[in-house]
C-alpha cells in the first residue's frame, strides 16, 4: 500500500520561465504495480513562481494538492487501466486503436470501456463523461438530474485525448477542474474526485473529508445539457440564478 512521491524545485523547461510562463508546479505518475495502481510519482515546483507571502499560501497549497492528485492517477492515462472491486480490469480490450479525442483530433490509445468513459453530445459538442458507479451517483445527486450518466471531463485537453480534469463549465469550483480560480468557493476536493479515486479500484475514499461545492448545485439537467446562452433567444439560462452572462452579445459569454 506504499506510494513514493519525489518532490523537487527545479527551474525546468516545463516551468516556462524562459518564455514568460507562469507554471507554479507540475506532477505525474511514473510507475504502476501489477494491478496498474500508481506506486511512484513526482511533483516539481518552479522556483521562480513560488511566493512565500502569506496571502499566496492558500492558492499554492491548492495547486500542490491538484498536482499530487494527478500523480496519484487522476489522468487520462488511468481511465483504461481502472479496476473493478474484484481486481479485474474494467476495460478488457487493452490494444491501442484510433480514437476520436475530446478535441476531435485522432490518437491511437487504449480506449476505456463504455462503462468507464462514455462519449455523448451536450451543448452542441462531443463530451466525455466518467460514468463509473460512484461518480454517476454523485453527479445525479449534486446536479439534481437523475438522467445524467456521469460527470463531464474537460474537452480542452492540451495534448491529451480524453481529458485529465473535470470540465470547468460544469464543475468550476472543484479542485480538479483545469484552472486554479480565485473565486467565492475556491477549488475544493469534493465527492466527485473522491468517488473517482475509489472507482479506479486502487483507493478507498473517506467522504468525511469531502468539501462542499456551490457551482451548479441542484441546477437540474438543463444546466448540463443546454448552452449558457440560448442561441435562438439570446438569453442566458435562468438557473442557477446569476451564474451566466445576461445575453448572447455579452463579450464574456460562454458557449
Amino acid at each position: 500500500h506504499d506510494y513514493i512521491l519525489y518532490v523537487t524545485a527545479d527551474d525546468t523547461k516545463h516551468c516556462g520561465s524562459s518564455s514568460g510562463g507562469t507554471v507554479l508546479a507540475y506532477a505525474s505518475m511514473c510507475r504502476r504495480d501489477s494491478n496498474d495502481r500508481p506506486v511512484m510519482g513526482y511533483a516539481n515546483f518552479c522556483p521562480t513562481e513560488i511566493d512565500a507571502s502569506p496571502n499566496k499560501y492558500k492558492q499554492q497549497y491548492k495547486t500542490a494538492k491538484h498536482e499530487i492528485a494527478h500523480a496519484l492517477g487522476f489522468t487520462d492515462d488511468s481511465w483504461a487501466r481502472m479496476r473493478n472491486e474484484d481486481g479485474s480490469r474494467r476495460t478488457t480490450v487493452q490494444n491501442k486503436q484510433l480514437y476520436t479525442c475530446a478535441d476531435n483530433s485522432k490518437q491511437e490509445i487504449i480506449a476505456p470501456s463504455s462503462s468507464t468513459i462514455a462519449r455523448e453530445t451536450k451543448r452542441g459538442k462531443n463530451v466525455h463523461l466518467v460514468v463509473t458507479e460512484r461518480v454517476k451517483k454523485v453527479a445525479q445527486a449534486y446536479y439534481n438530474c437523475s438522467s445524467t450518466n456521469g460527470a463531464e471531463l474537460e474537452d480542452q485537453v492540451g495534448g491529451g485525448c480524453l481529458g485529465s480534469h473535470w470540465e470547468e463549465r460544469t464543475m468550476f469550483d472543484e479542485l480538479m477542474s483545469p484552472l486554479a480560480d480565485h473565486h467565492y468557493a475556491g477549488n475544493r476536493v469534493s465527492k466527485f474526485t473522491l468517488a473517482l479515486f475509489e472507482d479506479t479500484g486502487w483507493y478507498k475514499a473517506n467522504y468525511s473529508f469531502a468539501e462542499p461545492l456551490k457551482f451548479g448545485k441542484n441546477a437540474g439537467c438543463d444546466f448540463l445539457n443546454k448552452k449558457c446562452v440560448d442561441p435562438s433567444t439570446g438569453k442566458a439560462l435562468s438557473v442557477p440564478k446569476s451564474t451566466f452572462c445576461s445575453s448572447i452579445n455579452d463579450p464574456n459569454s460562454c458557449i
